[in-house]
């Protein structure tokens, strides 16, 4: 199985999104349970869906970031990713 190698300041892409609902709930003063459970759409929350979302534009940011260099160095990337933590309903 080949592994995606891209990499964002030399962290693996994947990797900026690990501990996401970790990082809201500590923010938040909440269990990361809770927070998995809002993104899923199991319960409700404008606070972690706030956070999340904000979680959500500052990896955006630094995925953009790494896009901008790629183009910079003539490297041809990817595609950039669209997110979207809006609540289901």
């Amino acid at each position: 199985m080949k592994r995606d190698k891209s990499t964002t300041n030399g962290i693996p892409a994947v990797a900026v999104f690990r501990g996401v609902y970790n990082r809201v709930a500590v923010k938040l003063s909440v269990d990361p349970s809770y927070v998995s459970r809002v993104a899923r759409g199991e319960r409700s929350s404008s606070a972690v869906v706030a956070a999340l979302e904000e979680e959500m534009s500052l990896i955006r940011d630094q995925l953009d970031n790494h896009l901008a260099k790629s183009k910079k160095n003539n490297r041809s990337p990817a595609a950039p990713i669209q997110l979207d933590v809006s609540p289901a309903d």
